[in-house]
């Protein structure tokens, strides 16, 4: 059983780095959107950046409220975490959608809202296995030490990032593929496959970060 003061260091390490996940996320939402315009050759607006930073920031504060939820039982958080994450990452991707198009044009066609419901599948590898099941993953499974541990550790790490790198793309991609067929387009699946691939460089690292910080956390247990 964890230890009481374990528990508060454990408590601690999630909120500081669920902080650090909202923040990276809140930058690459403005990013996603800049990259997207540069690509359309467009100019970017305030109320774009404005509504990508509120999009991510939005994703992430629901998954950090999730696994600070999870927190509450860590001997058997792993498999439920991951279940609860990967069931509503479906939810929030249709959340946000329903609250930039909003924001942006008074309405929440249909359309986009099925779309986002299917460019979540993408999402579900990089989201559950990223920060909220890593916290769990460490504690009972990676029982390393010295540089075995080192190379499978940073090599996996770098493996997660650029996974996230890549289905986010495909997941900007999938969701205006799916909204040009219903008849309802929002851009070129370049320009998505751009804005969902800089997303990634961001979201990727903060996913890095916390990976790093519970591997190391847990090793000098």
């Amino acid at each position: 059983m964890m230890h009481p003061i374990d528990r508060i260091w454990t408590v601690v390490l999630f909120v500081v780095l669920s902080a650090i996940d909202i923040a990276f996320n809140a930058a690459a939402g403005p990013a996603a959107v800049a990259a997207g315009a540069h690509v359309e050759g467009r100019p970017v607006t305030a109320q774009a950046l404005g509504l990508g930073a509120q999009a991510g920031a939005t994703k992430a504060g629901i998954l950090a409220f999730l696994g600070f939820l999870g927190l509450a039982n860590l001997t058997s958080v792993a498999a439920t975490m991951l279940i609860i994450i990967m069931a509503t990452i479906f939810g929030i991707c249709v959340l946000v959608t329903a609250q930039v198009s909003y924001a942006l044009i008074g309405d929440t066609p249909t359309a986009l809202l099925k779309a986002a419901l299917v460019a979540a599948l993408p999402l579900q590898l990089p989201e559950g296995y990223g920060m909220y099941f890593a916290v769990n993953r460490y504690r009972k499974e990676d029982k390393f030490s010295g540089e075995s541990m080192n190379t499978f550790h940073y090599s996996r790490t770098l493996a997660l990032w650029i996974t996230t790198v890549v289905w986010d793309a495909i997941a900007g991609v999938t969701f205006a593929a799916m909204a040009q067929n219903l008849g309802y387009p929002v851009c070129k699946l370049g320009t998505a496959a751009a804005a969902g691939a800089v997303y990634g460089v961001f979201s990727g690292l903060s996913k890095m970060i916390a990976y790093i910080a519970w591997g190391l956390y847990y090793r000098n247990k």
